[in-house]
């Protein structure tokens, strides 16, 4: 959340532009986090669990925590 400084008068378009652009902003910043996450996920993935890579991915993305190796479900 961005709060504008009081001193300075923006009209209450000027305001709502702004606003939305430091959105709009924040938004790809954060799209950008989050695909660099996933390569990075996905790499751990394969130099950890070589042939099991998409499982250990796909389990990581939907639980948050590594597949522990030698259990079976």
């Amino acid at each position: 959340m961005v709060i504008l400084p009081r001193t300075t008068k923006y009209t209450h378009i000027e305001r709502e532009k702004i606003m939305l652009t430091l959105r709009l902003f924040d938004g790809l910043i954060k799209s950008t986090r989050h695909t660099e996450s996933d390569k990075e996920l996905a790499t751990w993935a394969r130099t950890e669990y070589k042939a099991d890579a998409d499982y250990a991915y796909f389990h990581m993305k939907q639980y948050g925590v590594a597949p522990r190796l030698g259990v079976s479900v």
